[in-house]
């Protein structure tokens, strides 16, 4: 069986990171798997995929959101027997490509979340309802993200399943390193300085909560702003913007609290990371994250600095709630494993094509 996977960038984030996971381990189960990137830089998770034996990398250098795109993808699918996207536009230009390409393969979309960015927006609607109308399979990683699209499109409710992001456990399952019992607790926050996340209330939550330094880890359209709303609050000797890094499991093992603030989210894996790394955790009340999270982490409402203060405070002054919360996000995450991820996406492809199908070499049309 072969598989394209389609996808806008291999940026560092949630659904690149997912899909760097996800493709070495479908093929060494014997699931052929290539990818289609309407974006193609030279980024860390593109060189880590370049090494995966029979792993071919497909990618153009236009704009994303380009209509060319479309011909360009309908070129690929002729040697496929699943086509899945993620993302928007990603998911827009392979239904398309689809169609003007007629082709045969079974089409498989994932969303992520990221949708909410649009849904709400009636322009959005009679391109969506047409999009999600031409995939045979649409998962969901949350069930939050599954409600959110049937309330949205309810037409896709019979051809949707949820299949959870899943994390490489041992990657972030190590030991802690000693701490100067003194010493001031840091707390850790991963996630892109873009709108979608809530760095603001954060930083507002960081002015009352004295006793606890904060590393932010990711970049984004916001980081200056973030940057001089940091000087301005006078948070500069306590917060520290690391940008991205490739370490993050290594990050986690050496904090003590990890911290979400976002507006929405249809899964949060960098939640389940920290959970898998024992850290006791602060996030913010949205469905997809709290469906993650579960009973291991306090919940507050979304944008109130004021709780999320409250919250951090609790957990810097009492050791054994960060020790009780800590042991109960280990426990947590054992329920997204990467393994029970790929193992769902294999009978998923299996139940569109059967396991014995399997299509001819693909080519590699000119971008």
């Amino acid at each position: 069986m072969r598989v394209l996977h389609v996808i806008n960038s291999l940026e560092l984030a949630g659904a690149e990171v997912l899909l760097a996971d996800l493709v070495p381990r479908l093929q060494r189960s014997g699931i052929r798997t290539s990818i289609a990137l309407l974006n193609r830089t030279d980024t860390r998770l593109d060189r880590s995929l370049r090494e995966i034996p029979g792993c071919e990398i497909f990618g153009t250098r236009r704009n994303v959101r380009s209509p060319l795109q479309v011909a360009w993808l309908a070129k690929l699918f002729g040697r496929f027997d699943v086509v899945h996207s993620h993302l928007f536009p990603s998911q827009f230009w392979v239904a398309a490509a689809a169609k003007i390409g007629r082709t045969r393969a079974k089409l498989v979309t994932t969303e992520h979340g990221h949708s909410n960015n649009r849904r709400g927006k009636r322009l959005w609607y009679g391109p969506d309802v047409w999009m999600y109308t031409r995939y045979d399979r649409i998962v969901c990683n949350s069930q939050a993200t599954a409600e959110a699209l049937h309330q949205w499109v309810p037409s896709t409710t019979s051809r949707t399943i949820v299949i959870p992001n899943g994390i490489d456990l041992d990657r972030f399952d190590r030991d802690r390193p000693s701490r100067d019992p003194g010493a001031q607790l840091t707390a850790i926050f991963v996630a892109r300085l873009n709108p979608e996340k809530d760095h603001l209330t954060l930083l507002r939550a960081m002015k009352t909560v004295p006793d606890l330094r904060l590393k932010l880890v990711g970049d984004g359209s916001l980081r200056s702003e973030l940057e001089a709303t940091v000087a301005e609050f006078g948070l500069n000797n306590r917060v520290e913007f690391l940008g991205w890094r490739d370490n993050v499991s290594e990050l986690l093992s050496c904090a003590d609290i990890y911290v979400h603030s976002t507006h929405f989210e249809g899964f949060a894996i960098a939640v389940a990371e920290a959970m898998a790394a024992g850290l006791p955790t602060v996030a913010s009340n949205v469905p997809g994250l709290s469906w993650v999270a579960g009973d291991a982490a306090l919940l507050c409402k979304p944008g109130d600095s004021d709780d999320m203060a409250s919250q951090l405070r609790r957990l810097v002054g009492n050791k054994e709630l960060r020790k009780e919360l800590g042991q109960r996000g280990r426990l947590r995450a054992r329920q997204f494993s990467i393994d029970a991820t790929v193992s769902a996406h294999i009978h998923l492809y299996e139940s569109l094509v059967g396991p014995s199908q399997t299509a001819g070499a693909p080519t590699s049309p000119e971008s």
